[in-house]
């Protein structure tokens, strides 16, 4: 079963925002000032983000021509 995941276009300056906040809820779910739903969102978000790399990579891209 394939999985229809939308493709959305995010510019480099949000995609550094959501890092940022992603960065943040991290470091705060860690010292319990957030809760855990903070945590699960922020793996998932860096997960895509490993993963938006890593495709650029085994394409052949280097990361700061990673546009797809």
């Amino acid at each position: 079963m394939k999985l229809a995941i939308p493709h959305v276009h995010l510019t480099s300056d949000i995609k550094i925002v959501l890092d940022t906040v992603s960065w943040g809820a991290l470091l705060g779910s860690m010292i319990d000032v957030l809760p855990h739903a903070a945590t699960a969102l922020t793996v998932i978000w860096m997960s895509m983000r490993i993963g938006e790399t890593a495709y650029g990579w085994f394409k052949g891209k280097p990361p700061e021509e990673n546009k797809d």
